[in-house]
Parts: structure tokens; sequence; C-alpha cells
């Protein structure tokens, strides 16, 4: 076995599973990527597979691949899905021998493909309609409650749904920052910290729904059964419509998801100032390339912030206007 595919081996047997703590399923994905990818480069290079090495592939041997991956009408993102997981594979490599870096860089010069979705602006809600969706909840009776404390946490915590799904009893932290503690995709852990209001809420809730708490009870389970029993992604959808059609300022909340308050609360979070690294890791994204989309927030503040220079500079302006206009009344005896 040579070095290149020593490396294949470490990557895919320890460092996914182990180190990034990638999903066996992911994993998989990763593996039929680079089994396709080498059997491509054995085949065009007349190279028995287990001689393929560093050398044998440079960016025309990838854009080559892709160029052929296009001819059988493959879908730009499922093209993206191989492209990710060989690029995955030499950053692996460069980040454990510097020496292996020119490999790397040639393999970066072939950019992932632009598939029709890309540079459609995001949907998001606004902070305002958050709110109005917050305040129709009623706290005073159990429905309400339960369904308040799943549309703040959802917000407030920025949680996928079946995130959501899977938080249990013993997963509530609170303190003088109340946290919960999530278990994301691959079943990394993240703690999230949650605000003092939707702490407050999920403590009523848990003297509603939860009389006898037991740790590894679900946090939210559907109504006619008990707590070692979740609610279904669609149960949660549903609540999030119900209220959505409720407000005046969403025009089509049928269309309203949970996915949507996750993005809703990154965007506020990316136009309140917070950096991208601080998102990405408060979303449990484990490359920063997926919070990128956040970063179109980063136009509306800087046209913010340049809106309020040019009002200060018009301003500095307008007041050595009439600085210099007092000066020549002055000179001419008019004050």
């Amino acid at each position: 076995m040579n070095e290149f595919y020593r490396y294949i081996r470490k990557y895919l047997v320890v460092y996914l599973p182990t180190l990034r703590k990638m999903s066996k399923q992911t994993i998989k994905t990763y593996k039929e990527s680079i089994n396709q990818f080498l059997d491509f480069v054995s085949e065009i290079k007349e190279v028995n597979i287990e001689n393929i090495n560093f050398e044998t592939i440079d960016s025309a041997t990838l854009q080559m691949f892709v160029t052929e991956l296009d001819r059988l009408k493959m879908k730009s993102s499922s093209i993206n899905v191989r492209i990710s997981a060989i690029r995955s594979f030499y950053k692996y490599v460069s980040s454990v021998d510097h020496s292996l870096m020119v490999y790397r860089n040639e393999i970066m010069k072939v950019p992932l493909r632009k598939n029709k979705n890309q540079g459609r602006e995001m949907e998001y809600l606004t902070v305002e309609q958050i709110d109005e969706i917050l305040h129709i909840p009623n706290p005073y009776n159990p429905i309400g409650l339960r369904d308040l404390m799943i549309l703040m946490v959802l917000y407030d915590s920025a949680v996928r749904v079946n995130e959501l799904r899977h938080i249990r009893i013993r997963d509530i932290y609170f303190g003088r920052v109340s946290y919960i503690r999530v278990t994301g995709k691959g079943s990394k852990v993240r703690n999230t910290p949650i605000t003092s209001n939707t702490a407050k809420i999920i403590k009523k809730y848990l003297n509603t729904y939860h009389c006898n708490p037991v740790s590894e009870c679900f946090l939210i389970y559907p109504s006619n059964t008990n707590a070692t029993i979740t609610m279904s992604d669609d149960n949660i959808n549903r609540i999030i419509k119900k209220y959505a059609c409720m407000t005046s300022s969403i025009e089509y909340g049928n269309k309203i998801h949970a996915h949507m308050f996750r993005h809703s609360r990154a965007m506020h979070l990316r136009k309140s100032g917070m950096s991208l690294e601080l998102i990405a890791e408060f979303l449990g994204h484990s490359d920063l390339s997926t919070t990128l989309i956040y970063s179109s927030a980063d136009v509306e503040m800087k046209a913010k912030a340049i809106n309020k220079a040019m009002e200060n500079l018009f301003s500095n302006e307008k007041e050595s206007e009439e600085e210099t206009n007092s000066d020549f009344k002055v000179l001419v005896g008019l004050k």
C-alpha cells in the first residue's frame, strides 16, 4: 500500500468517523465518491488502480472527471458532493503533512458547480415577523404554552427540527446562563445558550407537561401519548404553519417551516454583528463554508455603515458650509 492509499485509509477509517464524527451515511457517500473518481483516474490514465498516487492526479484530471459526470447528466448537487468529498480528503492530507499542500492547491483549482438554486435569496423571517408569531400562542392554556415553547426554542437556539425532537429533559440546564445540550448531525454535541425568557417558558412548560420529570423523557411529545415518544416533524411544522397563517405580516403562512426559524435566527445574529465563525459554532456547522449563506447580511451591514458615514459627511459639510456663510456674513458686515 503506497502513501496515497495509507492516507485514504486513515481518512475514511479514523478521521471521518472519529475526529469529524460524521454519520455512517455521509462516510458511505464519501467512499462512493472517491471510489468513482479513482475508477475514472485508472481508466483515463491507463494505470492499475493500486498504482495511483499523488502525482497521478492534478486539477485537469478532476476537471475531466467533472466533465464526464456532466456528460452522464448528473445533477449539479450530486457533482458537488463528489467534488467536496475529494476536496475534503486533500484538505485532510495537507493538514497532516504540509509538504502535500501542493496537491491540495491543485485540487482546489476545480470549483464547485453552480446549481439552479445558487444565488437565490435565502428565505428568512424578519425580527418583526418572528415577534408577531411569538405573541399569538396563549401561554395561559396548555396547548398554547406548549406551542409557544416550541416556537421560542426553535428560534432562540436555532436548532434543526430533528434536534428539537430529540432534546430530552436531561439536556436542559438552568442557571445564570441557561443552555440546551443539543445532539446534532454525526452525533456531535454542542451547548446552545438560551435567553432568560425562553428559560422561563421552558420551566413553565415542564411544570405543566412533566410534573414528575424523568431525565430520559423527551421534551416534546404528542398529546395523546407519553414522553417516551417524541413529536413528529410533521406535527411541529403544522404548529408553525398554524400560527404563521394567523399573522398579518406573513403573506404565505402555509409555506413557513421549522428550518426557516433557524435561518432567521442566524441571519439576525449576523446582522447584529456576530462573526460567521461564531455563528457556525452556534449552528453546529462543521464547515464554515456552510455558514457563508448568511454572508448576504454583510452587504446590508456595510450599506448601513456607508449610509451612516455619508450622513455624517454631509452633516459635516453642512456645518462647514454654515460656518463659512457665517464667516462671510461677519466679513461683509451682515452679522
